[in-house]
């Protein structure tokens, strides 16, 4: 029985862990995205703009509760949380969470202020795809 019941309750805590991430699009990513905070009602409307306000809602709650689980610190006494939240911004905590993108976006942001280049045009350092 117990071999029975263990593939199960490893599948329910893996489908549990795995949603936050999976399902697209994905609230972390968002929130990845907004390295200076998104609003409950702004995060509800592009992550789920299908869903009644109060349904969305829960649902935020909800996903939000199972990506600070999944992002726990070790010892959460002692440790900031991965995720902060304001009364008015839900973001990642940049002090805890490194993002590939953060540090692209800053990089740019210092190549723009140390290349005389760059300070004489008024246009935004921006990527481009090569043509093929």
């Amino acid at each position: 029985m117990l071999t029975r019941t263990l593939p199960q309750s490893l599948a329910a805590l893996l489908a549990a862990f795995t949603s936050c991430f999976t399902a697209p699009p994905c609230t972390l990513r968002y929130l990845l995205v907004h390295p200076a905070g998104v609003t409950r009602d702004a995060a509800i409307e592009a992550l789920w703009s299908e869903l009644d306000p109060d349904r969305g809602v829960a649902w935020f709650k909800a996903v939000l509760g199972n990506l600070r689980r999944a992002l726990r610190p070790p010892n959460p006494a002692t440790s900031p949380p991965s995720l902060g939240s304001s009364t008015a911004t839900r973001q990642a905590n940049p002090d805890v969470i490194r993002c590939d993108l953060w540090r692209f976006q800053h990089a740019l942001t210092n190549a723009a202020a140390t290349d005389p280049a760059a300070k004489s045009t008024s246009k935004p350092a921006t990527l481009s795809t090569p043509s093929t």
